[in-house]
């Protein structure tokens, strides 16, 4: 059912919370929509309320629009010649109709791929995978401010829905620290394990984890701190020895200065991109720049849309679910 439409008074972020508070006792909730008008002098401040209240204080979900970017998403000549038509506005709402799904708990995407097949399901449960990134302030952030870790894990057997988890991760002494700290992720994954379980029935008996942003120096770290965490979670959680459970670690780094390009852009047929003469999205490199021991490749897994296309050095720490190489490229 929905509400009528009313306006909110976005003076503060105590008017916000007085308003949808109002809203909230009188009927039970699902899905909060704000409109955020042109005229709207501080957009980001109204966003950042609207949305922390709803979401974090009253714990109901929310749903954005924005008129500015709805009037920048209509093509130019449409604009000049006033003949905007709803098909004009199909990207943008489009993108909005698929927010609203996965908010509702939903999926937009899965994938149906023989290389999926590693990850089938077996009689002592399925596969999740995991990613972990440590976000940090950038230069204009406010003195002090935490980094922040997150945690994403597939929920079925089709990748295509995910929950989260973050935590803010306080400097100890100089310097943004990029390996998660010990306190943090074995609650994140024990959290995610938990919504695996409600949802399937089971806990994942294989787990593949993408850590983003490590360095070579903290390769040891990320396998002694992070990847024992996740162990400890699931043997806490599935009540299972810990050697059951089989887990692949993947480091993936973009900061290096490796490029690729075509051998010969120019010639008929050349395997390359439009306009950005690229290599093709899903072009691979196993050999002949990489490490001679461990298990590692580039991989160029999109489109560059300007510049040089950096690809992405994969580098795998652990393989419990025993993955060859092209299992590994495949699934990545």
């Amino acid at each position: 059912m929905v509400e009528n439409v009313r306006r909110l008074d976005v003076t503060s972020r105590n008017t916000i919370h007085k308003d949808l508070s109002d809203i909230n006792a009188r009927k039970q909730i699902g899905l909060f929509v704000l409109i955020m008008l042109k005229d709207n002098k501080e957009p980001r401040g109204t966003y950042a309320d609207f949305k922390s209240v709803a979401e974090q204080d009253l714990g109901v979900r929310t749903l954005c629009f924005n008129e500015a970017r709805m009037r920048g998403s209509v093509p130019k000549h449409a604009k000049d010649n006033k003949t905007c038509t709803a098909g004009n506005l199909a990207s943008y709402m489009a993108n909005i109709a698929m927010n609203l799904n996965s908010r509702l708990g939903n999926t937009n995407h899965s994938l149906i791929s023989a290389s999926l097949n590693p990850l089938k399901s077996d009689q002592h449960g399925g596969t999740m995978i995991i990613g972990i990134d440590v976000t940090h302030p950038s230069a204009g952030s406010l003195e002090g401010a935490p980094s922040v870790v997150a945690v994403v894990a597939s929920m079925d057997g089709h990748f295509g829905f995910f929950r989260g988890a973050m935590r803010c991760q306080w400097k100890h002494g100089a310097g943004s620290v990029e390996i998660v700290q010990q306190e943090h992720p074995r609650p994140m994954v024990s959290y995610l394990l938990t919504m695996y379980q409600r949802k399937n029935n089971s806990f994942p008996s294989k787990i593949l984890v993408y850590r983003d942003g490590v360095s070579e120096s903290q390769y040891d770290d990320a396998r002694n701190i992070e990847a024992d965490a996740i162990r400890q979670a699931w043997k806490i959680a599935s009540k299972r020895a810990v050697e059951e459970l089989k887990m692949t670690f993947v480091i993936a780094t973009k900061r290096h200065n490796t490029r690729f390009y075509p051998t010969d852009p120019w010639a008929d047929n050349a395997p390359i991109t439009a306009n950005t003469y690229n290599c093709l999205p899903g072009t691979i490199v196993e050999s002949g720049i990489t490490h001679p021991h461990h298990f590692d490749f580039f991989l160029l897994s999109h489109n560059g849309l300007t510049g040089t296309a950096r690809p992405t050095h994969y580098i795998v720490l652990e393989n419990g679910m025993g993955l060859n190489a092209k299992q590994m490229q495949d699934l990545t």
